[in-house]
């Protein structure tokens, strides 16, 4: 048992952003109490709130706990422990965790001045980061201790009250960074493993396209938008195009001139990398694709490890220099043995781990399948047979206008008489539905896909994959890695059309595997007919498909790729190893 004299107990905390208290009258007097170095934190999502009262002493309010593996979220229990000093009053809340903290600032130029000695925080503990149990001399008990709280400080306005307190050794949870740009199906797989992390104790944050804030905010992951919108880049462009990685180039280049582009015209939509970065000061780093090379930089400035993840081999190959990185550390090949004909690692890659897919479990919510797109969308599911589902996702070929893509799946589906669900993507083919029910699209033949598409189509801008294939008897796509994996584990044929890069490699798969059908040929050369066939081909291949669904849904995925990750931040770098190699 340590003994503190204080009449407040003030835990030192890593804050992040703090805010200065307009109502505290002496800025300066809690310097005497401030460490220079952090001497913890309580891994909550957090912020500060200004204060009723300077002097005010609050009330500890921390939720009582049944499972020690299970969090909650403060505002939705009734029941609250309490430690009550007995100075002052409460704060007026029951929906937060109020106390007086004692905040060591990070040294950095953004945090140099100095902060209130009296904060009141609202935290949000999120599982499955644990309340530890601890003893108290003081009469009532402290009862719980948030799971990374690790000292106690001497308030400046001690008056010599005692308090014995003891508090069991817990671990608490590393900063992780993720840095990675591209398309939704470069920015979710990530999401997906961020959640996992999360659970095991970690606090994480995206830095990505500010075209995915939504896709984050859906899931309550945090995210900073660092890089330009993708979609708006590949629109202004015209399209990609590329067979290989090295193909592919050209469209890349142009993308990159399209993003400096929209950072002309979007002034202050998105913070600097360098900045957001700074500001997190992550202890380790995830990075993909075209985001290699910041996330390098800035080890080498910081020394903050970068953990390489690559979602088919080919990249892999392309970067194979992510991992040789030395100090030794993690890296992940999140696909699917399935979609790899050449898994079996070398010893050259010794350090990579094959995850298999990282999926992200998405189900909408009862309010969005009660009104709008979804709503509509599940009426129209109900009123007839499995319709067959168009979605090209990110893509758009280059030389090809949306338009021409909403005619080819009208006309294949015309063809099949089949009932479809055309989901928007980057060309928008929603809004060209729209348009082409309301008779704004007039030129020749559109007048009897609009008569077909009243009767037989449904156009929504997005919907939850997860929720929405096993409605259906197959899925047109283009062929991205997340696609055609999350169309196998629902035990639902393809049909890949590609347009980019590892795309015509999966489509190649697919027909291997005799889980649908993929075209040698991109899909601006497509016609209706062929893939009308196509379709119907793939729909006799179901039994395969629910052979594949199964060695699929067995696959450890983004949970074997987080706990990997959490035994190298907890073994290498919190306890410092990495930094000393």
């Amino acid at each position: 048992m340590t003994a503190h004299n204080c009449d407040n107990m003030l835990a030192k905390l890593a804050v992040a952003g703090p805010f200065v208290d307009s109502d505290c009258k002496d800025p300066q007097s809690h310097s005497a109490s401030t460490s220079s170095s952090l001497a913890g934190d309580l891994g909550f999502d957090f912020e500060a709130l200004d204060l009723q009262d300077e002097t005010a002493v609050p009330e500890l309010r921390l939720p009582m706990m049944t499972d020690p593996e299970m969090g909650h979220n403060f505002e939705a229990l009734p029941q609250l422990d309490r430690l009550s000093p007995g100075i002052g009053g409460p704060l007026k809340s029951t929906k937060s965790v109020g106390f007086e903290l004692a905040v060591p600032l990070p040294e950095s130029p953004l945090r140099s001045r100095s902060v209130p000695n009296h904060w009141r925080i609202r935290a949000q503990l999120e599982p499955p980061t644990p309340l530890r149990r601890c003893r108290s001399a003081h009469a009532g008990g402290l009862g719980f201790c948030p799971g990374s709280l690790s000292s106690i400080a001497t308030s400046p306005h001690s008056d010599g009250f005692t308090e014995d307190l003891e508090i069991l050794p817990t671990e608490r949870g590393l900063r992780v960074g993720v840095v990675v740009s591209g398309s939704r199906g470069d920015v979710q797989p990530h999401v997906a493993l961020a959640l996992d992390l999360r659970s095991l104790g970690h606090q994480v944050r995206i830095f990505t396209n500010s075209n995915h804030a939504a896709l984050c905010a859906r899931h309550g992951v945090e995210m900073v938008s660092v890089f330009a919108d993708s979609q708006a880049c590949i629109e202004q462009i015209g399209g990609v195009s590329g067979e290989t990685l090295l193909a592919s180039l050209k469209s890349v280049s142009r993308a990159q001139r399209a993003a400096k582009v929209w950072f002309e015209d979007h002034p202050g939509k998105c913070t600097a990398l360098e900045d957001a970065l700074e500001d997190f000061a992550p202890e380790a780093l995830l990075t993909s694709n075209e985001a290699c090379a910041a996330a390098v930089r800035y080890e080498k400035l910081t020394g903050t490890p970068t953990i390489f993840a690559c979602f088919f081999r080919a990249m892999m190959e392309f970067q194979s220099s992510m991992l040789q990185m030395q100090p030794p550390r993690p890296a992940f090949l999140a696909a699917s043995g399935l979609l790899d004909e050449e898994a079996s690692l070398t010893e050259a890659d010794s350090c990579l781990v094959q995850t298999g897919p990282w999926f992200l479990e998405d189900q909408p919510t009862q309010k969005e399948l009660a009104e709008g797109d979804l709503a509509r969308l599940r009426s129209f599911l109900d009123a007839g047979s499995a319709p067959v589902a168009v979605c090209w996702g990110s893509m758009i070929p280059e030389g090809m206008e949306p338009q021409s893509m909403l005619r080819l799946a009208l006309e294949a589906l015309r063809l099949m008489r089949r009932r479809g669900v055309v989901v928007g993507g980057y060309a928008r083919l929603d809004e060209l539905g729209d348009r082409l029910l309301n008779g704004d699209l007039v030129d020749e033949g559109w007048s009897d896909l609009a008569e077909f598409a009243r009767s037989s189509v449904c156009f929504v801008a997005d919907v939850p994959h997860t929720w929405l294939l096993p409605h259906c008897s197959c899925l047109v796509h283009h062929g991205g890695a997340g696609t055609v994996q999350t169309a196998m584990r629902a035990e639902v044929p393809s049909v890949v059309t590609p347009v980019f890069v590892d795309q015509f490699d999966n489509a190649r798969a697919v027909s291997r595997l005799r889980a649908g059908v993929g075209f040698e040929e991109p899909l601006s050369k497509v016609s209706a007919s062929q893939l009308a066939e196509a379709i119907a081909a793939a729909e006799l291949q179901q039994p395969e498909v629910e052979r594949l669904g199964e060695r699929l849904r067995s696959s450890g995925g983004s949970k074997e790729a987080a706990a990997q990750l959490d035994a190298f931040l907890r073994e290498e770098v919190s306890e410092g190893h990495f930094a000393r190699q």
